[in-house]
């Protein structure tokens, strides 16, 4: 039979010395510097597919649009239904529950903004990307007193040149699609192209992801906001950060880390969604490689291009 040891032979720790906690303590730090920036990234890379996934469903909705209405896809600005202003492509996908908002859900506008349903009373998560984190401006004294608010629109449509039959304003009866050769994409003022003009669907743009920050105010403030017409189109010289415009591109990508002002546009590469429904992520710069003069802003040839 075995007995225990005497009491006076028995090592007992009952803590930690100082200089072994401070040991443990920078091994759980040093754990942590190696843990966070992973979670960050994969963070980062989560929001990222949700916001290509939006765009797929955003590529679904239009697509059904386009079932009712003879192939077209959205044209940027309309006056269907409106009996005052006019109402954006993202209205269009909206107020027949093709996105899936409940139409109830618009109010009609009589006088805060020149857009139809601007004053819209629910959230519409499917357009904006969980990178989005820009402050909206806010509507005015009378659209906030109906309840109206601006939901975040980070997708921006690719636009195509509209010109008026008779040389006066532009209207539904008179649009009339003039691609130049720096805008050549699916979507104009009252006309847009039907799904069978565009000659390389998967490789045409028809969405992308931008964030659009109004600069010239002082203050940076987006102002793609669903149901609204400001900066809803976006032009191909915006994604390539090697145009003039490029203190303007730098703003208009969320690159990581950096609330978008990154030094280098590329540093994030965006979603885009393709005229037959796929999405990528791209850096802007591969958007455009393909176009024929970039300096000059002749985009022919490049995604942004539907006549390739």
């Amino acid at each position: 039979m075995k007995h225990a040891p005497p009491t006076s032979q028995i090592n007992i720790r009952k803590g930690f010395t100082l200089i072994e906690l401070l040991v443990v303590i920078s091994i759980i730090a040093l754990l942590i510097s190696i843990l966070l920036p992973a979670l960050s990234g994969a963070r980062f890379a989560a929001q990222s597919l949700a916001c290509g996934t939006q765009l797929q469903q955003i590529g679904r909705a239009q697509a059904a649009y386009s079932v009712d209405y003879d192939d077209y896809i959205t044209p940027l600005v309309s006056n269907r239904n409106a009996t005052s202003g006019q109402l954006s492509y993202d209205d269009l996908l909206g107020i027949d529950g093709y996105d899936g908002r409940n139409p109830a859900s618009f109010v009609r506008n009589t006088g805060f903004q020149a857009v139809g349903f601007d004053g819209v009373t629910a959230e519409a998560p499917l357009w904006a990307c969980p990178l989005d984190n820009a402050e909206r401006r806010q509507p005015s004294a009378a659209a906030i007193a109906q309840g109206a608010f601006y939901p975040a629109r980070t997708y921006s449509i690719n636009r195509i040149n509209v010109v008026s039959s008779g040389g006066g304003a532009i209207t539904e009866d008179n649009a009339q699609v003039s691609p130049t050769n720096s805008v050549r994409g699916v979507s104009g003022n009252f006309r847009s192209l039907r799904y069978s003009d565009v000659t390389q669907g998967s490789k045409t743009i028809m969405l992308a992801e931008a964030v659009t920050l109004d600069i010239g105010s002082g203050g940076a403030f987006a102002r793609n906001v669903v149901g609204a017409l400001a900066d809803s189109p976006i032009a191909p010289s915006f994604h390539d950060p090697l145009t003039s415009s490029f203190v303007r591109v730098r703003i208009y990508h969320h690159a990581k880390g950096s609330d978008g002002f990154a030094d280098n546009a590329t540093e994030y590469s965006p979603n885009y969604l393709f005229t037959d429904g796929h999405v990528e992520s791209l850096s802007n710069i591969a958007t455009v490689e393909d176009a024929n003069n970039r300096s000059g802003f002749d985009f022919r040839g490049s995604m942004w291009d539907a006549f390739q």
